[in-house]
């Protein structure tokens, strides 16, 4: 999703990242924080903020325009 504004369907990530994290559990690893880093802004944030297993963002493209950034962080 990186670059082309467009995210998958929230159930989807939700689901890659339950795969990452039980990866780490089968194989006794410290479990780590997952960050979703594609196309975030302002309008898919809430959505992507009530995935219950994601740990975070990363602000690609969005973090080059102020006005942008400041209402996502807002």
């Amino acid at each position: 999703s990186i670059g082309t504004g467009k995210i998958p369907e929230y159930a989807v990530i939700h689901k890659k990242i339950q795969e990452i994290k039980e990866f780490f559990i089968e194989h006794k690893l410290t479990i780590p924080k997952v960050l979703y880093g594609g196309s975030v802004n302002e309008n898919n944030l809430h959505e992507l903020k009530n995935i219950s297993c994601l740990d975070g963002v990363l602000i690609g493209k969005a973090s080059t325009d102020f006005q942008e950034l400041k209402k996502i962080v807002e």
